[in-house]
């Protein structure tokens, strides 16, 4: 654990880091070698699996939990997503249930080896899978992923080892960092691709621009952008600044209220019976707190 808020202080003279805290009891981190913040948490792909940390104290990590098979294999990649996380392994990918964020639980999975990053955007997952080149699965019931499609511009994206998504004007690229080949942008979208004004359009690809890297160099990692349309993390804490003053958004526990109903997820039918039938019990259940003067 490093604190790196002194490089965002604007002044030059005092950008230097200290390690802070060395975090690895009983060694259950060895072999780690990826990380995925949700909120105040940690995920941790090592051998032993996916480890959890909370962090909401930085200087005092706790493991929360440790998950291997057959929930899931050894961790490649994780992207999150709402109350979801995407775990790929060497079988595929593995859908996770966030509701808890200290407790990850699998609750579906797509088989779909290779994959070596993830990346969600909405309702898709765009993953760079190695010789395959860049795979999109649709996620809009997270639950029941699918391949949407797989693109590798005629065979030349061939080893691709991460993505990251980035928006320019109206459109919509793909970065890929593809091994030997260098860096790769495709447009996933333009002003004219069907739905693009929707809120999740399907993507169209098409390799625009290459970079090779000098001196036989490999691309492996992209770094990610900030998201500047996010106010807060998806443990409540306020991370961009509001133009009105005394404006935030809401906390951790005023989101909750939104989906979960005694701890458990709030869900709804398309039923119209069902519907009068809340209706009708919402009701009752005001007349009665009314009588009983609470």
């Amino acid at each position: 654990m490093v604190a790196a808020g002194t490089l965002l202080d604007g002044d030059p003279l005092n950008n230097f880091l200290k390690r802070d805290v060395v975090f690895n009891p009983d060694n259950i981190l060895a072999g780690a070698d990826s990380i995925t913040f949700h909120g105040t948490h940690a995920h941790i792909g090592c051998d032993a699996g996916l480890v959890t940390i909370d962090l909401s104290d930085p200087t005092k990590p706790k493991v929360t939990q440790v998950l291997g098979s057959p929930g899931v294999g050894r961790p490649k990649a994780m992207t999150t997503q709402g109350r979801y996380g995407f775990v790929a392994d060497e079988h595929g990918v593995v859908t996770m249930d966030l509701s808890d964020p200290a407790h990850p639980k699998p609750v579906s999975s797509m088989p779909f080896p290779g994959i070596k990053s993830l990346y969600a955007a909405r309702t898709y997952i765009y993953a760079a899978a190695g010789h395959r080149g860049l795979a999109i699965f649709d996620i809009q019931n997270p639950e029941d992923m699918r391949v949407d499609q797989i693109y590798d511009a005629d065979g030349r994206i061939n080893d691709a080892h991460d993505v990251k998504l980035g928006a320019t004007y109206p459109s919509q690229f793909a970065y890929i960092a593809d091994g030997k080949n260098g860096l790769r942008v495709v447009q996933l979208t333009t002003p004219d691709t069907p739905g693009s004004h929707g809120f999740s359009p399907r993507a169209y690809p098409v390799l625009v621009s290459n970079f090779k890297l000098a001196l036989g160099g490999h691309a492996v990692c992209i770094a990610k952008g900030i998201d500047r349309d996010r106010a807060v993390d998806e443990a409540g804490n306020q991370i961009s600044v509001f133009g009105r003053l005394g404006a935030r958004p809401f906390n951790l526990e005023e989101m909750n209220k939104l989906y979960l109903r005694d701890g458990k997820i709030w869900r709804v039918s398309n039923d119209p019976a069902w519907a009068g039938y809340t209706l009708r019990r919402s009701k009752s259940q005001r007349r009665r707190k009314t009588i009983s003067g609470s």
